[in-house]
């Protein structure tokens, strides 16, 4: 551990720290807690034969579609990027293969796949009740405490005490 000459230079280390385990550490226990809340929200819950899933082939259930960044100095964000399969519209009746405006009605751009399934949608010919799977992964994290404890070990390898 390095010395300090002031409690500024004190705070800055830590918070340094604390910023690199949450996006080493914290992330990868978050991401781990997304995909297994997306297998039992999502995957687990809906027939298979209604849709051809994507999984974990550029799916929900993909980690490269997870993402982590700092919003702010020790605030960590985590989300699910997956947009929408553009190839099902071969398979949706009435679907004019040259002509988008069935398929953007349907789904806003605005929404990628997973605030589709978290929030549902109601709009449009492709309809879909909510899936909360990031509430329930937030809902996990509570309750384990995995998070906290991932923050704890990243803390420690850096040779910083905590409790």
């Amino acid at each position: 551990m390095p010395t300090f000459n002031n409690i500024n230079e004190l705070r800055k280390y830590v918070q340094g720290q604390i910023d690199k385990s949450l996006m080493t550490d914290v992330s990868e226990v978050i991401k781990d807690t997304m995909v297994e809340s997306i297998q039992k929200t999502v995957y687990d819950v809906q027939s298979k034969s209604v849709d051809r899933r994507r999984g974990s082939n550029g799916g929900l259930l993909d980690r490269n579609n997870i993402r982590a960044g700092l919003q702010s100095s020790g605030e960590l964000r985590v989300w699910n990027e997956t947009q929408v399969n553009p190839l099902r519209h071969n398979e949706m009746p009435g679907y004019d293969v040259g002509d988008n405006s069935f398929f953007n009605n349907a789904f806003p751009r605005s929404y990628g796949l997973a605030e589709i399934i978290e929030y549902g949608n109601t709009k449009g010919i492709i309809q879909n009740e909510s899936r909360p799977f990031m509430e329930n992964t937030n809902d996990m994290l509570e309750k384990s405490g995995k998070h906290i404890n991932a923050l704890k070990k990243g803390l420690t390898k850096a040779n910083i005490e905590v409790e």
